[in-house]
């Protein structure tokens, strides 16, 4: 497994989140900073967290839907914004778990 660190960009390229990640199979993994998130994303993230951890998940459709219109994408390095899919965010804890629509060079 590789780290990479990454930034959680929205569709303007704007920075939104560090990310401290590991890639496992197709999936990346770690860690997340909000503290430059603005406050709609942090809620939507807070939001999708409560019906989780509340295990209310005839609503976790309705807030995946919202986690997927921000249509985030990750940057890693320098490089272009690769879109993300599959984004659980958990504030509390600052754990992140994603997937990517296309492939990253090894």
């Amino acid at each position: 497994m590789s780290t990479a660190s990454v930034f959680l960009v929205n569709s303007a390229g704007q920075r939104i989140a560090a990310l401290d990640v590991q890639r496992s199979g197709d999936e990346f993994v770690g860690r997340i900073s909000l503290d430059g998130a603005p406050p709609p994303v942090r809620k939507t993230f807070d939001e999708f967290e409560e019906v989780v951890e509340g295990q209310t998940f005839s609503l976790l459709n309705t807030v995946e839907t919202r986690i997927a219109d921000l249509q985030l994408a990750v940057q890693f390095d320098d490089g272009p914004a690769i879109p993300v899919i599959d984004l659980q965010v958990f504030p509390s804890t600052g754990a992140v778990s994603f997937k990517i629509r296309e492939p990253v060079a090894a």
